[in-house]
């Protein structure tokens, strides 16, 4: 039986959301019956400083929670060009064509630039940049489907927002 198992790592900056995209991401998973860890890191700087959550989604028990060789890398800022180094041959890389300037000089890879913020931009909703983002990753991988993460966004966020959130995410998917 083969089992399949993702290694995420979404970075970005402080305020963007990412540790909170890591952990919608990993409820979903488990909302689907999978297993899932989730290891954020960020600095200590609350908004600006690196931040990123690496998740793991696998159909059996996780053994390291800790990401080593990724599968899906999300770039949401520019400055960690150091993690393509890390993806997987045949892996993917989706950046967001906004805020990340550098070019991936890799050819067994595939890379998807793609309009993040600019999305969130145009719902007036910047701070939810990391529901645009989970909904473009959702749409391009299917790792997971829409309905799982949608109650993973109203298991994990305060009552009061997540009507927009939920918007912001299925803004992404399309």
């Amino acid at each position: 039986m083969q089992i399949k198992e993702y290694s995420i790592r979404i970075a970005g900056v402080g305020g963007q959301g990412i540790r909170l995209a890591g952990i919608i991401l990993g409820t979903a998973a488990t909302i689907e019956g999978k297993y899932a860890s989730h290891w954020p890191s960020y600095g200590a700087e609350t908004r600006g400083g690196p931040s990123i959550s690496d998740v793991i989604i696998s159909d059996s028990e996780i053994i390291c929670p800790r990401v080593t060789f990724i599968d899906v890398l999300v770039l949401m800022a520019s400055g960690f060009s150091n993690y393509v180094d890390k993806v997987k041959s045949g892996g993917l890389i989706i950046l967001d064509e906004d805020l990340v300037k550098e070019e991936i000089k890799r050819n067994d890879v595939i890379v998807k630039k793609v309009p993040i913020m600019s999305v969130a931009d145009k719902l007036k909703k910047r701070a939810m940049v990391n529901m645009v983002m989970l909904g473009r990753l959702i749409s391009i991988t299917r790792i997971l489907n829409e309905e799982s993460l949608i109650k993973s966004i109203n298991m994990v966020l305060p009552e009061q927002v997540r009507e927009d959130n939920i918007k912001a995410f299925k803004s992404g998917m399309v």
